[in-house]
């Protein structure tokens, strides 16, 4: 009896640790390989969700580089439409198994503002920002996808301020792109004059 069980356990485990083996180098094919690699798989296929959080990780940093990078802001509807349709999936999937994950929330929003549904994209963006709203690099990408929707929280710009590089991001953004200079000000208005006076020392910077 003790010896079937055992067997019974050890079987157990080993097919356990064979499915998460396969998981981890199923993101090593999406995540690790060359990039055209990268966007060919995901194009083909819906990743599984592997065990780590690296993994995850790498699965997501993939998706936002065939959303966001340049390679992929040059390719045709169609690529971006099924390369943004496997990324929501993949998102989501993890989201289901851990739901503070601030970067799959960021890749919905990502996915969902590129299929121009703006509401949607924007309610990922606030879930991104509940879950991790001190992060640098995270505030600053939310930032950029709330530009591309035209619109800016006053939680996200204050924060971003507070970071190394958010006053220049923002003095840069805000002299290069005149379309989006009114809603800048709207929100510069209601947060603190210590965060006004960062982004202003930057414009002048600018300027000068």
């Amino acid at each position: 009896m003790k010896r079937a069980l055992l067997i019974s356990l050890t079987l157990f485990f080993t097919t356990t640790a064979a499915v998460q083996l396969w998981a981890e180098l199923s993101t090593v094919q999406f995540s690790n390989a060359n990039k055209q690699t990268d966007f060919s798989a995901l194009l083909s296929s819906v990743p599984p969700v592997p065990p780590s959080v690296r993994g995850r990780y790498q699965i997501l940093q993939t998706c936002d580089t065939a959303l966001n990078g340049p390679f992929g802001q040059l390719q045709s509807t169609a690529w971006r439409a099924q390369i943004g349709q496997h990324c929501l999936i993949t998102a989501n999937n993890i989201l289901r198994q851990t739901p503070q994950f601030s970067f799959a929330h960021l890749i919905v929003a990502s996915a969902e503002a590129d299929r121009n549904n703006i509401n949607a994209a924007r309610a990922a963006l606030q879930s991104s920002q509940t879950h991790a709203p001190y992060q640098a690099w995270l505030i600053e990408r939310r930032i950029q996808l709330q530009f591309e929707a035209g619109h800016l929280t006053k939680e996200e710009l204050e924060g971003l301020l507070l970071t190394a590089r958010g006053p220049s991001i923002l003095a840069a953004r805000y002299a290069a792109d005149p379309n989006i200079r009114a809603v800048i000000l709207a929100v510069l208005r209601q947060i603190s004059p210590q965060s006004q006076k960062r982004f202003l020392d930057q414009i002048k910077a600018h300027a000068g």
